[in-house]
């Protein structure tokens, strides 16, 4: 289960009238919940999964690293600019707040996905930028946010 403040438990001060549960958020976070059994080795993994030579790798299995000093690692920026690109844009970056969050830019075949793959891996722009904002406004619609 996902750690709550004790108070959460309880249903006292600010969480009187939440509910004991909450969820993750995203997918992108790397948590060692409170009560593993394997914590050194969940610490470890953590560690290994952040090292600049393992961020490095990223791009060969799919992913976009999250370290923007890897753009430094020589022939990175050649290899994978579309990578580059991305990780210069993080110091721009914001989340927004909505009731659509996961369904947004979460979920597999989200809006935020699907423009994103086609804009960047597929190499059309335009019709990912299309694509993906006809796709977050079809999901606001939907929750009536």
């Amino acid at each position: 289960p996902v750690p709550v403040p004790a108070e959460r438990l309880r249903h006292e001060g600010r969480f009187k009238n939440d509910p004991t549960w909450v969820t993750w958020s995203g997918g992108f976070a790397w948590a060692i919940p409170h009560g593993s059994r394997h914590v050194r080795e969940a610490w470890e993994f953590v560690q290994w999964m952040l090292q600049k030579s393992t961020q490095v790798q990223y791009p060969g299995l799919g992913e976009t690293p999250i370290r923007t000093d890897v753009i430094k690692t020589p022939d990175f920026v050649k290899n994978n600019p579309q990578d580059a690109v991305a990780l210069r844009a993080l110091k721009f970056g914001a989340a927004p707040v909505t009731l659509i969050y996961d369904a947004a830019f979460n979920e597999p075949n989200s809006p935020w996905f699907q423009m994103f793959t086609d804009a960047v891996y597929n190499n059309n722009l335009s019709g990912g930028l299309s694509a993906g904002q006809s796709g977050f406004e079809s999901a606001l619609r939907s929750a009536g946010d």
